[in-house]
């Protein structure tokens, strides 16, 4: 992580959040945040997503382009409360991932970042956005219901597949189908 914040917010209870662009010297303080967020709790890329070692989840984050949200303090030693990344999958559609810690769920930040992460990979030409979650993860259920872009859905399984147009922003809580 280097440098100024590329995006800051506050969250319900208002505290403030800054978000920095992550590089590779950020793996182990992704670990962290993985091993502190259940499989339940996030909204991933993948569309089925094993159990797998926190280094895994932590290298494949770092595999695209990703941002890390800390709470306001010093970036060195904070630690991180989400990740939220995207990587291209072909020309004009991107796979995206928020993971926000346990602890930090219901305050915003999820969809703050899931809504910044989506603006950028719109302004990186991706015209959509793919990703999959629990059907059963409440929170990713509420992000995408106010969603800023319009949306479809489909459930497989006990995961939801979502597919988010980027072309341009829809009136907020119309979005899905």
């Amino acid at each position: 992580m280097q440098g100024t914040p590329t995006y800051a917010f506050e969250t319900r209870d208002g505290q403030q959040v800054r978000v920095f662009s992550a590089d590779m010297t950020d793996e182990a303080r992704l670990r962290d945040l993985i091993d502190r967020a259940t499989p339940e709790n996030r909204v991933t890329a993948s569309q089925s997503q094993p159990s797998t070692a926190s280094a895994d989840v932590a290298a494949v984050l770092l595999d695209g382009y990703t941002w890390i949200a800390l709470i306001e303090g010093d970036p060195d030693d904070a630690d991180p409360v989400a990740v939220a990344r995207y990587s291209q999958v072909c020309e004009g559609e991107v796979a995206v991932s928020v993971v926000v810690r346990d602890d930090m769920q219901g305050r915003g930040i999820g969809s703050r970042m899931l809504y910044f992460l989506l603006d950028q990979a719109r302004a990186a030409g991706a015209r959509k956005a793919i990703t999959s979650f629990a059907s059963t993860n409440e929170a990713a259920w509420q992000v995408m219901q106010y969603s800023p872009y319009h949306m479809t859905w489909q459930q497989r399984g006990s995961k939801i597949d979502m597919v988010v147009y980027l072309q341009a922003r829809a009136s907020l809580g119309t979005t899905m189908n």
